[in-house]
C-alpha cells in the first residue's frame, strides 16, 4: 500500500493569497486597447498551459517518491499546469496578472494513487518582444507564495493535506502563434523555484510533513492557449 503522508491544513490562506495579485492586476489594467498590426488587443486575457516537468526534490522527499515508484506495479506521471488572467499595463506588449502554477508527481497502482503537489500563487508579468500581446517571442516572470500538498486516493476515498507555505517564483520564455484575432497557441520552457519550510533533512518522524525544508526546482516544457 502507498503511504498516506500528512501535511498542515491551510484552507484559510487561499482567499487572501488569490486576492492580492488580482487586485494588483486590475488596478494597473488599462481600458480596451485599439488593434495593432491587424490583431485585436483585449481588455484582459486568460492563459492556460500544460507541460511535462522534471523536478528536483530535497533528499528525504526524493527518496520517498523514488521508493514508492520502485514498488511493483507503480506508474509515475509528472505534470505541470498553470492558469492565469492578465491585463495590459503600459502598452500593447506587456501584461500583468495573477497565476496559479501547479507541479505534480502522480504515482498510481490499481485503484490507489498518491500525488505530490507543489503550487505557487503569484503575480505574473509577460512581455512580448517581437509583436503585440499574443504574437511572437515572449518572456515571463512570476513571484509569489508557494505551498505543498499531498492527495491520496484509495478505492473511493480521497484524502488531501496541504501546508509548508514558503516563497515561489518562475522564469520562462516561448513563442506565441496567433491563430485568430484574439487567440494564440504558445509553446515554451519554464524554470520554477520554490523555497519551503518543513522538517530538517534526515529528521522526519512518523506523522510529520512529507516535505522537508529546502529548495524545490523544476524545469518544464509545455504548450498553452492565450485568449
Amino acid at each position: 500500500m502507498l503511504t498516506n503522508p500528512e501535511t498542515m491544513p491551510m484552507r484559510r490562506f487561499l482567499f487572501p493569497l488569490l486576492a492580492l495579485p488580482l487586485l494588483v492586476g486590475s488596478t494597473l489594467a488599462q481600458s480596451a486597447l485599439p488593434s495593432a498590426g491587424g490583431r485585436a488587443l483585449e481588455e484582459h486575457y486568460f492563459a492556460v498551459g500544460l507541460g511535462v516537468p522534471m523536478t528536483s526534490y530535497p533528499d528525504d522527499t526524493r527518496t520517498l517518491i523514488e521508493n514508492l515508484e520502485s514498488a511493483t506495479g507503480v506508474s509515475r506521471l509528472p505534470l505541470e499546469f498553470n492558469v492565469g488572467v492578465y491585463w495590459p499595463v503600459s502598452d500593447a506588449h506587456t501584461v500583468l496578472g495573477p497565476v496559479l502554477e501547479v507541479t505534480s508527481d502522480h504515482l498510481s497502482r490499481g485503484d490507489e494513487s498518491i500525488s505530490f503537489n507543489l503550487m505557487t500563487l503569484a503575480a505574473s508579468a509577460r512581455r512580448y518582444f517581437t509583436g503585440v500581446t499574443g504574437d511572437g517571442l515572449f518572456g515571463r516572470l512570476d513571484a509569489g507564495i508557494a505551498f505543498a500538498g499531498v492527495s491520496h486516493r484509495y478505492g473511493g476515498d480521497t484524502y488531501s493535506e496541504s501546508g509548508n507555505i514558503g516563497f515561489g517564483g518562475a522564469a520562462g520564455a516561448g513563442w506565441a502563434f496567433a491563430v485568430s484575432s484574439g487567440t494564440s497557441i504558445e509553446i515554451g520552457a519554464t524554470a520554477l523555484f520554490r523555497a519551503l519550510p518543513g522538517h530538517e533533512t534526515g529528521q522526519r518522524q512518523e506523522g510529520e510533513d512529507v516535505f522537508e525544508q529546502g529548495s524545490y526546482v523544476a524545469g518544464s516544457f509545455g504548450v498553452g492557449v492565450l485568449w
